[in-house]
């Protein structure tokens, strides 16, 4: 699996918007640019194309990693077993998980409607083949949605 082609596709349309910024003469925001161009990529590669919620997408991705990786009150203080609802922690975490999941079922959906009709086989339609497979290990839809979320964290951090 190659996605050789995505990559020259994604770096043409990053020089594309520089050189167009660079003929108006507005001020380019490099690091802005370089990371929608990295998420244009992984979601090609990812799910197979470029999605029109990019903002809702990115958002939640930043988000989830914010609170992995941030701050948590409950975390110094375990034992007292309120500290993550008088916090919003819980809340917070609950309502990320509700978002991520209902994107990835909206994902995982469309290529099982989709089959094998599209023309580059994404990391979505092999983790679903291999799902279909009768393995020593079976993978689940929830196996499938943390690899994604993995691969997305990953390049996008």
């Amino acid at each position: 699996m190659s996605f050789r082609r995505i990559r020259e596709e994604e770096t043409l349309s990053l020089c594309k918007q520089i050189a167009s910024c660079e003929r108006i003469g507005s001020p380019v925001d490099i690091s802005g640019i370089l990371y929608l161009t990295s998420f244009d990529v992984t979601t090609r590669v990812v799910v197979g194309g470029k999605t029109n919620e990019r903002g809702t997408v990115t958002s939640i991705i930043q988000e989830s990693i914010q609170l992995a990786t941030g701050f948590m009150l409950a975390d110094l203080y375990p034992s007292i077993n309120l500290l993550p609802l008088i916090t919003g922690a819980k809340f917070k975490t609950q309502r990320m998980y509700r978002k991520l999941d209902k994107l990835f079922d909206s994902i995982i959906e469309q290529h099982k409607a989709a089959g094998d009709g599209g023309e580059v086989e994404d990391l979505v339609d092999v983790l679903l083949k291999i799902q279909q497979d009768e393995t020593e290990f079976p993978l689940t839809t929830q196996n499938i949605k943390a690899v994604v979320l993995v691969c997305a964290s990953f390049i996008l951090n």
